[in-house]
């Protein structure tokens, strides 16, 4: 399948979306967190739940990714991307990074960055779309691009 952009809509979190974000986030990152914390956390996903800066990505009306992003100083962090396992791998992360840095550049922020478990397929598309590792830790890379 190949994304047809025009049916992608990006809107702001609705309180009836917080069941889809976490459960979307767990499906994508439950091996990970496993792995290197342990096990997933419901009490801690929801306490470090933020939905002010968190916008969901719709295809054809139908909820299919998210991604979450806060200004620091003078960087924007993307906390955040998750893409639904059937829409994963047709260009629709590379979309919503390059989203995101348009989002960046017009508010003259001049840096992204992000963390990533090194062995999530994601750290390779970061490295395609120019983020480069600035911080290696034990299981993550930070990456940062400058725009």
């Amino acid at each position: 399948m190949i994304l047809d952009k025009s049916k992608l809509f990006i809107r702001g979190f609705k309180e009836d979306d917080y069941w889809f974000c976490y459960r979307l986030t767990k499906r994508n990152m439950l091996d990970y967190v496993r792995k290197y914390q342990g096990g997933w956390d419901a009490k801690a996903y929801r306490e470090h739940f933020n939905s002010d800066s968190i916008k969901i990505v719709e295809y054809n009306n139908r909820r299919i990714g998210l991604y979450n992003v806060q200004k620091r100083e003078k960087e924007l962090f993307i906390i955040d991307v998750q893409v639904s396992r059937q829409f994963q791998n047709k260009g629709l992360g590379t979309y919503l990074i390059e989203v995101i840095e348009g989002d960046a550049r017009k508010k003259k922020i001049g840096k992204l960055t992000l963390g990533v478990y090194w062995d999530n397929p994601s750290f390779n598309l970061y490295k395609r779309l120019g983020f480069k590792v600035f911080k290696k830790k034990k299981y993550f890379a930070v990456m940062g691009k400058n725009i």
